[in-house]
């Protein structure tokens, strides 16, 4: 017999990181999969900014330690946090605005390829659920 399908779970999965200019060309960690289960189903992240000018972001998964390139996100400044500009849907530009599917021990990561501003920060959210 085949194998079943695997179904989103919960408890639901949510996750957050703060970029600030300390975090300047390092990779940082969004989200974990446990190695425990079948996965983690990232279905929505934001991102939002209080910076004064855009800023770019380059995605990667992290499989073995090692960090493969997904895409690049373009962040406004001002996202979410303007009424005139609104959050960014990260996997619109990530994923066709399709949900990522995770494996066990892979980790979504994130670099900022444009600096901050001292003071000023990024934020991103998660939703999601086990696999």
């Amino acid at each position: 017999m085949a194998n079943k399908p695997s179904f989103p779970g919960i408890p639901p999965v949510s996750a957050g990181l703060a970029l600030t200019s300390a975090d300047n060309g390092v990779w940082r960690e969004l989200c974990l999969s446990p190695s425990s289960g079948n996965g983690t189903l990232a279905g929505r992240i934001r991102a939002l900014s209080d910076a004064t000018a855009d800023a770019g972001l380059l995605a990667a998964r992290r499989i073995g330690g090692v960090h493969y390139p997904v895409g690049h996100l373009a962040v406004a400044a001002g996202s979410g946090i303007s009424e005139s500009v609104p959050w960014i849907d990260v996997l619109e530009s990530l994923n066709t605005g399709q949900s990522m599917a995770l494996a066990p021990d892979e980790a979504l990561c994130v670099k900022l390829e444009t600096a901050l501003d001292a003071g000023k920060t990024i934020w991103l959210h998660l939703e999601g659920a086990p696999l």
